[in-house]
């Protein structure tokens, strides 16, 4: 067996270590810094446990690249007329 957790750390890529990532980066608002203060660890580490857990920040609204080029090339209809007008 490996080295003991931490006490008050969980396991590393436990549910437990999921949930305290999500609660950490709702509460700072996805900020990485002041998360991985909260959480006693480096960013690099931070950037590591999301990575294991599959968590992608935020980091505003992107648009899909499909939706944006079917957008951009269609031609305008009749809505999009009257709301220029």
């Amino acid at each position: 067996m490996g080295l003991p957790a931490q006490a008050g750390r969980p396991r590393p890529g436990s549910p437990q270590e999921r949930a305290m990532l999500l609660a950490t980066l709702e509460r700072t608002q996805e900020n990485v810094t002041l998360a991985a203060q909260s959480l006693n660890v480096s960013r690099v580490t931070l950037y590591r446990m999301l990575r294991r857990h599959a968590i992608d920040l935020g980091r505003g609204l992107k648009e899909l690249p499909m939706l944006s080029r079917t957008r951009r090339n269609a031609p305008a209809t009749a809505a999009d007329q009257s709301e220029l007008a």
